[in-house]
């Protein structure tokens, strides 16, 4: 991480960004779990995680009481995991469509003959 030698073009806020989030379920890494916890970060970075919920000044909270902070990243879009699919060998010929198979449009998957409940 360098000095900055270059004007930025436009309007831009270079102020270090410092955030406290407070009052979270914190899942750590050793698998527990703080209740009402907190998590300060600093520049992109975590700094702290406590279980004081007290907020540095220079800090900007958000509350996020009921909610889950996980360690990590977690990618929604991933497949690790899933079967995949098994398809027939069609020697290269497209696919058969049926409209019985799937819906093609959103009033397809309508179904007003079906109860969701009795």
């Amino acid at each position: 991480f360098g000095q900055e030698n270059v004007a930025p073009n436009g309007i831009a806020d270079n102020r270090e960004r410092a955030y406290a989030f407070t009052g979270a379920n914190i899942y750590q890494a050793d698998g527990s779990i703080m209740d009402s916890g907190t998590l300060l970060i600093r520049a992109g970075r975590i700094i702290e995680v406590n279980e004081n919920n007290s907020v540095p000044d220079g800090f900007f909270e958000i509350d996020l009481s009921g909610r889950y902070i996980y360690p990590g990243l977690i990618d929604i879009y991933t497949d690790y995991g899933i079967p995949e699919l098994e398809r027939e060998d069609n020697n290269g010929a497209a696919e058969n469509l049926f409209p019985s198979d799937r819906a093609f449009n959103v009033n397809d998957a309508i179904r007003s003959n079906f109860r969701a409940s009795t």
